[in-house]
């Protein structure tokens, strides 16, 4: 049960960040904004790459502290 709950929030989750990225970018076709486009295509997919991926993305993230700090 417990791994359909994580399913369905996460999958509610991704709808969401589609939803949102879609909307900003139509925003930003419309303005003529092309900064605007980009940056929200690249935090959509970043947000939606960790979504689906959280433990690698966080793993990478550890890595990359502990290499800065000499660990």
């Amino acid at each position: 049960m417990q791994g359909l709950v994580t399913q369905v929030i996460n999958d509610f989750i991704v709808w969401i960040i589609i939803g949102l990225a879609t909307w900003r970018v139509a925003d930003g076709v419309k303005d003529s904004k092309v900064g605007q486009v980009v940056w929200t295509v690249v935090i959509g997919g970043s947000a939606y790459y960790f979504v689906k991926n959280p433990e690698q993305v966080l793993n990478f993230i550890g890595n990359l502290v502990s290499k800065i700090f000499g660990g």
